[in-house]
């Protein structure tokens, strides 16, 4: 069976792309949850896109979430 792998990133090193929805998790989390990047007003968004859910934090880590495919791997 083939690994996908996720690439995790800071924000201090990169910003997911405007409206993409992503997974968040913040240091000291054990857990991670979707939400939107709202580069406007440069916060994170709720899952829907359209409400204000928290500031977003240098201890912030996001990935992009996996394509049907590499769902199909689990």
């Amino acid at each position: 069976m083939a690994q996908a792998t996720i690439e995790v990133f800071s924000v201090k090193e990169k910003l997911p792309n405007d409206g993409h929805t992503v997974l968040v998790t913040r240091k000291g989390w054990n857990h991670w949850d979707q939400q939107v990047y709202c580069k406007h007003y440069n916060c994170w968004d709720q899952a829907d896109g359209d409400d204000f859910d928290r500031d977003i934090s240098e201890d912030d880590f996001w990935c992009a979430l996996p394509s049907l495919d590499e769902m199909e791997l689990f």
